[in-house]
């Protein structure tokens, strides 16, 4: 990064960024939960169900909703972080990293929310749902003086 280099966004790329990320996040969300679904029926012996229509409607009802809690979540929850982080001038991806590592376990943590992945799962989902954010909301502006 040069000198002069700084990182610029704008309210569109701000709504598309959030709207992208939580769609991101609720199809993670769904992989993992799938994922922990064939742990375990691996590890018990259990015969794995049927999937049929219904499963299908219940997967992609369970996807929306937790797009729709993360863009809540986020906007309420992230919004004024990341806007002091911004005003302040800290608008490199190390810190959107860092604001999800932190903020996607510690919401975990308030709910109660026991998913088997613990909360290295769940910072590690919240540091690269953040690059992901701050990868669409931000570019490089190299005319700055």
């Amino acid at each position: 990064m040069s000198i002069g280099m700084k990182y610029e966004t704008n309210w569109e790329r701000v709504v598309l960024a959030y709207m992208v990320g939580s769609i991101l996040a609720g199809a993670v969300f769904i992989v993992g939960f799938f994922i922990t679904a064939v742990i375990y029926y691996v590890s018990t012996a259990y015969p794995p169900p049927t999937w049929g229509w219904q499963e299908l409607q219940s997967t992609f009802w369970l996807w929306s909703l937790v797009s729709l809690a993360w863009l809540l979540g986020q906007t309420v929850l992230v919004s004024l972080p990341w806007y002091l982080l911004h005003i302040s001038g800290r608008t490199h991806w190390k810190y959107a990293v860092g604001l999800g590592v932190f903020a996607v376990p510690l919401t975990v943590a308030f709910f109660e929310l026991n998913l088997f992945w613990g909360y290295a799962g769940f910072a590690i989902w919240g540091g690269l749902m953040g690059w992901l954010i701050w990868r669409i909301a931000y570019f490089k502006n190299d005319d700055t003086p």
